[in-house]
């Protein structure tokens, strides 16, 4: 045995000891275990975002638009509505808060083309100081799911900067705003129903 063996078998004796002293050998177990665990979930996520929903987008839009208190063509009947979106039908005195958007909207607040998406539905802010939102897409292929997750993150950033110091209650609701990639599907919403309109949109897909 040479020198340069003889000294390197010393240095990782001393580590050895030292790695015993300082870090058991339960804590290096424990960091796997973590690890994978973590690999687990994110393959997981991954997989769920990619899978395609069998459900149609008109019905997952008369789910979330139930929901919301929103009546359209493809609604569900009014008995079949939540309770809250039932008041807010029949109170008529009520000013929606939120507007209905085009595709030009869309391109506006999320950046997003008519030929990046499938179909989509916009109800925007009525108020100048309003946060209530809903944005529901279909994607055209799972690959898109990433950059429509990126832009609802950009538009929910942009409006807790808007709000931030001076509009506290929108705020709030900017920073409690909910986004959901599922099954061929993206929503963003924020408002006080936004808890509501997420367990649509799960149900339906």
């Amino acid at each position: 045995m040479n020198v340069s063996e003889s000294r390197g078998r010393q240095e990782r004796r001393k580590w050895d000891t030292w790695r015993h002293r300082l870090l058991p050998d339960g804590i290096f177990s424990l960091g796997r275990t973590a690890a994978a665990v973590f690999l687990i979930a994110v393959i997981s996520a991954q997989l769920l975002s990619g899978r395609v929903s069998g459900s149609s987008w008109d019905s997952v839009r008369a789910a979330v638009n139930a929901a919301a208190g929103i009546l359209s063509d493809d609604t569900t009947q009014a008995q079949d509505l939540p309770d809250a979106a039932v008041e807010v039908q029949n109170d008529a005195s009520t000013e929606p808060a939120r507007t209905e958007g085009d595709a030009r909207m869309i391109r506006r607040l999320y950046g997003l083309d008519e030929q990046t998406y499938e179909n989509a539905q916009l109800y925007y802010p009525s108020a100048s100081l309003g946060a209530d939102e809903l944005f529901l897409v279909r994607l055209k292929t799972p690959d898109q799911a990433d950059m429509v997750r990126q832009a609802m993150e950009a538009r929910k950033a942009a409006q807790m900067k808007n709000f931030e110091g001076y509009a506290p209650e929108s705020y709030r609701k900017a920073a409690g705003s909910r986004i959901e990639v599922s099954g061929g599907y993206a929503l963003y919403v924020s408002g006080d129903d936004a808890e509501r309109i997420v367990e649509a949109f799960r149900k339906a897909l």
